[in-house]
C-alpha cells in the first residue's frame, strides 16, 4: 500500500494561523501589573460653579450675593480666597466701602433691613435702630468710612415734608454721616428731608450724591472741591468719585462737577480733564478714584 505526505502548504499553512492566535491571546490577556491602567479613568466631579445676583468692589476685595440664597461671599484683600457670611439668608442689595460692607435683607420680616459687616470703626456697622423701630430700605450705598441708605416710604410717608428720605451712619468727618435724634440716627442736615430714588458713594470717597423724585440732584459731606456742589436741573442717574462726580442728565448727556484734577491719597496726578465729558448720549455711568 503506498503511503502519501501531507502537503507541507497545509502544515505552514496551519503553522501560521496557530502563531496568529497565540499571538492575540497574549495581547488580550489581562495583565496584572498594568490591570489599573486598563481600566477607564474615573471623571473628577467638576465644581459647581457660583453664580451672583448682585457683586460690590471695596478697597481690595469683592463680594457677591449668592443666587442660591446661601449668604453673601467675599474674596481678595482680608479674605483671602473666599469668606461667607449670613448662609442661608436672601438679600437684594450689596455695596463696598473702604473696608465694610453692608446689604438689604430679603426675606420674610426683614425685606429691605440693613447689615453691615467687615472694618466696624467709626461706627461702620452701627446701623440706626431702635429694637421697636428697624428702618427698611430701597437702596444703600458706602463711600470710604460710612454708608447711606434710601428710606422705603409708602406714597403719604413720601409726602410728608416733615419725614426724612436718607439716613447715614459712620465715619461724619465731613458730615457725610448722622447725628442722634431720639436713640435713631437720622441725618441732621436740612437738604436731606427728601424723598430720592437713587444715591451713590464712591468706595474711597467722603461724599454721598442722590437724585430726588423731581429729578434733581443733593449732595452731602466733604465738598473740598465743589464735589457736593451740583448744576441745576433734573438729572436720570448719578455717580461719585474722590473729589468729582458725575450725572447724567434727561436729554441723556453727561455732566460733572467737583475736583478737575485727580487727587489720590493727596498726590496729585497730571492728569486732568475730569469734568470734561465726551459729547453724545448716554445709558449707565460711573465714577472712579480719577476718571
Amino acid at each position: 500500500m503506498m503511503r502519501f505526505a501531507p502537503p507541507k502548504i497545509v502544515v505552514l499553512y496551519s503553522l501560521t494561523a496557530l502563531a496568529a492566535a497565540l499571538l492575540l491571546f497574549l495581547i488580550l490577556l489581562p495583565n496584572s501589573n498594568n490591570a489599573s491602567a486598563q481600566q477607564p479613568a474615573t471623571a473628577t466631579p467638576t465644581p459647581r460653579p457660583i453664580t451672583f445676583s448682585a457683586i460690590a468692589a471695596g478697597e481690595d476685595y469683592t463680594c457677591g450675593i449668592r443666587r442660591d440664597t446661601t449668604g453673601i461671599i467675599c474674596w481678595g484683600g482680608k479674605y483671602g480666597a473666599a469668606d461667607s457670611w449670613f448662609s442661608y439668608r436672601a438679600f437684594t442689595a450689596i455695596t463696598a466701602g473702604g473696608q465694610h460692607v453692608c446689604a438689604l435683607y430679603n426675606s420674610r420680616g426683614e425685606n429691605g433691613r440693613a447689615i453691615c459687616m467687615g472694618h466696624s470703626g467709626d461706627g461702620r456697622q452701627s446701623i440706626a435702630g431702635s429694637p421697636s423701630y428697624r428702618p427698611t430700605y430701597t437702596a444703600i450705598t458706602a463711600g470710604a468710612a460710612h454708608t447711606c441708605g434710601v428710606f422705603k416710604r409708602t406714597a403719604a410717608e413720601r409726602a410728608n415734608p416733615n419725614l426724612l428720605g436718607t439716613q447715614c451712619w459712620g465715619r461724619n468727618n465731613y458730615g457725610q454721616s448722622s447725628s442722634a435724634e431720639d436713640g435713631v440716627e437720622l441725618p441732621s442736615n436740612a437738604f436731606e428731608r427728601n424723598t430720592y430714588t437713587s444715591i451713590d458713594a464712591f468706595t474711597y470717597g467722603n461724599h454721598t450724591c442722590g437724585i430726588r423724585e423731581n429729578g434733581t440732584v443733593t449732595c452731602w459731606g466733604r465738598n473740598g472741591a465743589g464735589e457736593s456742589s451740583p448744576p441745576t436741573g433734573a438729572f436720570k442717574a448719578v455717580a461719585s468719585g474722590i473729589a468729582h462726580t458725575c450725572g447724567i442728565r434727561e436729554n441723556d448727556t453727561v455732566a460733572c462737577w467737583g475736583s478737575d484734577d485727580y487727587y489720590f491719597y493727596g498726590i496729585r496726578n497730571l492728569a486732568t480733564g475730569l469734568k470734561s465729558p465726551p459729547t453724545g448720549a448716554f445709558k449707565a455711568i460711573t465714577a472712579g478714584a480719577g476718571h
